[in-house]
């Protein structure tokens, strides 16, 4: 079953639908991230030919409280990890901040327990 927030406005006596977002489920719990920020981070990770990309923090709140866009990704060559950082920095609405799993880092654990996989190869 899939799960929408509408976005609707009062006008006079009549409820406006001015948008419907897709929201992400997992587990119990249900996320939100734009449809088009997950298509452009999608976009992104294929033209990089990524692996993998989980959202964590503050970008599994609501999308427009969040203030910016926690990624991490698997699978990006060492020598594109920047470059692939720097497109999506361009490409999407916020600040982007990008963790590399394929390093051992202790919180890739915690990510990949509680963030959301958007994308697999």
């Amino acid at each position: 079953m899939r799960i929408y927030k509408a976005v609707v406005e009062l006008v006079g006596n009549r409820l406006i639908l001015l948008l419907v977002i897709p929201l992400i489920r997992k587990g119990g719990q249900i996320f939100m991230i734009s449809p088009d920020i997950r298509e452009t981070i999608i976009e992104c990770a294929r033209e990089f030919d990524v692996k993998a990309v989980w959202i964590f923090g503050s970008s599994l709140e609501d999308d427009s409280v969040a203030r910016d866009i926690d990624l991490a990704v698997e699978g990006v060559p060492p020598e594109l990890f920047f470059k692939f950082y720097a497109r999506l920095f361009m490409a999407l609405p916020k600040p982007v901040d990008l963790v590399d799993l394929s390093q051992d880092i202790p919180i890739a654990s915690i990510i990949r327990a509680k963030g959301v996989n958007i994308y697999e190869r």
